[in-house]
Formats: structure tokens, C-alpha cells, sequence
């Protein structure tokens, strides 16, 4: 087996976070305590519990300060974590005024609109940032003809119907977001007495440097509560009993 560092530092299957997983569990904690039904469960509510970590867990907020520790866009490792949950598309159309949500959309990123301006006799497009405005702003804005959208300063409204863009003149804009993790599938076939891995199975779409955070959470799950440097010694084991 290579170096175990591979499982760690490296992108796991999650067949192989399994093995590992139940490695750990038969070495210190009393025989096999991951099923591999429970483990097809826990994968993509871990999934999940990380992806919230990444995009600020609101949970982390002190009262006067909305601030967590980790955001999207708050450095650039985290924007490197989560740049694969990024979509974007360069000419959405804008339907009546509106656009529908993509069924996978998370937050958006940033909407644009690109209008043309006559500078000299030449045509310029100028890409413009749409402000998002709650309702009660919106309605401040669009009651006040000095400040109400225009193309120049574009605005949009989140409603349980979609993204509302206005003026409701602009048809189509640049269009970025973020979008939820695909859940993983544990794919296996029961055999006598064990198992073997499946051939449609769906992994982990993130960093391979966080799967070994993605493991210790499904063991927590389990009461079994590890630190990285325990990891990296159940690491060590894993990788001599492989020789």
C-alpha cells in the first residue's frame, strides 16, 4: 500500500474512507462500529455540515458581530476550497423581470448587467454590479425618482418565486452563485459476510485536504472524537498493516 498519507492528504474514495474508518474502529473502539448502511447516511450529512462551515455558520455569530470564522470570501484558501461550488453564466436570460432559481442554487455570487453607452460616437458596454435591496429597500428606491434602479444602477429582490431584476427593461445579465455540494452516494454490494465496492458510486467533491476532516466528523457522529495528529498515528498503523 502506498504511503498512507495518500488516504489523508490525498482524495479518498469513500470505500476507502470506510475501510479506514472501520480500521479505527476495530483497532481501539470494540470491533466494527460503522455499518455500511450508517456510513451511507453519515457521508452526505457530513457533506453538508462542512459545506455550512465553508459558507459561515451563522450558529458562530456573537450578538453586535454576524462574523464566522470561515466564509467563502473571506481569504484565499477559502475561496480555493469552495471555487468548484462557484457557477457561472455569462448570458442569463432575464424572464419578465425575473430570474427562476437553478435547482442546485445556494446564495448569489454577483449578478451584472452589461449596458451600452455613446461616449465620442463610440459604443462602449459597460458592466454594472446589481445591488441587492431587501423589500423595504427596494421599495424606498423605487418610490424616490432620484434614486429609483436604472440600468446604470441595476437592483434585484430575492423572492420565494426567484430573483427579481430591476429595472424590469434589463433581459438578460451576468449571473454567478454558489450551489450546494452534490450529496456522495455509498455505492456496495452485500457479499457473505462482507462487502466490495460498488460500481456507481458518487464521491466527495471536495479538496482532498479536507476529507480527513470529513472522516473525523463521521466519527464523531459515533462518539469517537479524534484530533489530526491521532489521524495521522492511525494513519501510520493503516498504512504498516497494508505491507
Amino acid at each position: 500500500m502506498d504511503d498512507f498519507r495518500y488516504l489523508i492528504f490525498n482524495r479518498m474514495t469513500l470505500f476507502e474512507q470506510y475501510n479506514f474508518l472501520n480500521f479505527i474502529g476495530n483497532k481501539d473502539y470494540g470491533g466494527n462500529i460503522l455499518k455500511p448502511e450508517q456510513f451511507k447516511a453519515l457521508a452526505p450529512i457530513v457533506n453538508i455540515e462542512l459545506f455550512k462551515e465553508k459558507m459561515g455558520l451563522p450558529e458562530e455569530y456573537q450578538p453586535g458581530q454576524p462574523i464566522s470564522r470561515q466564509s467563502f470570501d473571506l481569504n484565499k484558501i477559502l475561496n480555493a476550497e469552495t471555487r468548484f461550488l462557484r457557477e457561472y453564466e455569462a448570458s442569463q436570460a432575464v424572464g419578465s423581470g425575473t430570474i427562476s432559481y437553478p435547482s442546485d442554487f445556494f446564495i448569489v455570487d454577483e449578478i451584472r448587467y452589461v449596458y451600452q453607452r455613446t461616449i465620442d460616437g463610440v459604443t462602449i458596454s459597460i458592466p454594472k454590479p446589481a445591488q441587492e435591496l431587501t423589500e423595504r429597500e427596494y421599495s424606498d428606491r423605487a418610490g424616490n425618482f432620484t434614486k429609483k434602479p436604472t440600468t446604470e444602477n441595476p437592483v434585484y429582490v430575492l423572492r420565494s418565486g426567484g430573483i427579481y431584476i430591476y429595472p424590469v427593461t434589463i433581459v438578460q445579465v451576468q449571473f454567478s452563485y454558489l450551489r450546494y455540494p452534490i450529496d456522495p452516494v455509498f455505492d456496495y454490494v452485500q457479499e457473505t459476510g462482507y462487502i466490495t465496492e460498488g460500481s456507481s458510486p458518487t464521491e466527495y467533491e471536495w479538496g482532498r485536504h479536507l476529507h480527513p476532516l470529513l472522516s473525523m466528523k463521521i466519527l464523531s457522529h459515533l462518539g469517537i472524537n479524534l484530533r489530526e495528529n491521532q489521524m495521522l498515528q492511525y494513519a501510520e498503523m493503516y498504512k504498516e498493516r497494508g505491507k
